[in-house]
């Protein structure tokens, strides 16, 4: 029925455990994660101008950027590029707008679209500089890195090599599948690879993780209590998972509701065999 009410008010929870958003707060620090996490944000710490991580789909790559950002603290500011397939220039233009540095009566009025590449890296070299004596930072994350075209590689290179009195101005990440990683080792793209600081690779979830992924998420959304997977719930999930935090997403969040059709406050492995077949 349309007023049948959400499973999260069934089980009394404040907000969806096993939505797909990319939420740091949500974030579950396994041992491939925590060691991500620190390795990412030290090299930010250090202004490391270009970084990389890899993962297959689904093991919360962007979400790990995300709590990373968070945590280099309020004086950062951030650029999340999601579409791959953008020109060079609508890569810097994306940049100046996620930056702040367009008014939004400039976007209305269009005349931020028609500045050429050079207008655009004018006015991001000097904002940049600008952030020098605030101690602030700039970083850009570009997701599904391993599709971007040659020339926007190399502009990311030349973007990540601007610095001033030996301090870089821009701190880059680039995010993809471990497609990535051959992408990476083409000779044409050895002026970039040799710029690289720090590589990070993440792995699905052990199986051991797979409980505690779950009981983490339940809990930042209020119902670490109010509702439990039993043992063999787990098992099935992490071998229908094989590990992938999505796909772990994917399997609670249609086992929960078919747990709360049924009106039961712990999840079985029929549930989830249920979920799985749904899905």
């Amino acid at each position: 029925m349309i007023d049948e009410p959400l499973y999260e008010a069934f089980y009394g929870l404040r907000e969806q455990p096993f939505s797909l958003t990319t939420d740091p707060r949500f974030l579950y620090l396994s041992a491939a994660h925590r060691q991500a996490f620190d390795d990412l944000l030290t090299g930010l710490r250090r202004r490391e101008g270009l970084l990389v991580l890899t993962g297959e789909t689904g093991t919360c790559k962007t979400t790990l950027c995300r709590a990373v950002i968070d945590a280099l603290g309020h004086r950062t500011f951030a650029a999340l590029i999601l579409n791959p397939y953008m020109t060079d220039a609508e890569v810097v233009r994306t940049i100046v707008r996620d930056f702040g540095l367009v008014t939004r009566e400039d976007i209305r009025r269009g005349a931020f679209d028609h500045a050429d590449l050079p207008q655009l890296l004018d006015t991001l070299e000097a904002f940049l500089r600008s952030l020098v004596p605030l101690n602030s930072y700039a970083v850009v994350i570009i997701d599904e890195a391993q599709s971007l075209s040659a020339p926007v590689l190399d502009q990311i290179r030349m973007l990540g090599s601007m610095e001033v009195e030996g301090r870089r101005l821009l701190q880059i990440v680039l995010v993809g599948q471990p497609g990535l990683s051959d992408t990476l080792a083409g000779p044409a793209l050895r002026a970039l690879s040799d710029r690289i600081s720090r590589r990070d690779v993440l792995d699905p979830l052990p199986v051991d993780d797979v409980g505690p992924y779950i009981t983490h998420r339940l809990a930042i959304a209020g119902g670490r209590e109010a509702v439990t997977f039993d043992a063999a719930a787990i098992q099935r999930i992490a071998a229908e998972s094989h590990g992938l935090p999505r796909r772990i997403n994917l399997l609670c969040d249609r086992a929960l509701e078919l747990g709360k059709h049924a009106g039961v406050r712990r999840i079985s492995a029929e549930l989830v065999g249920q979920a799985v077949r749904a899905l």
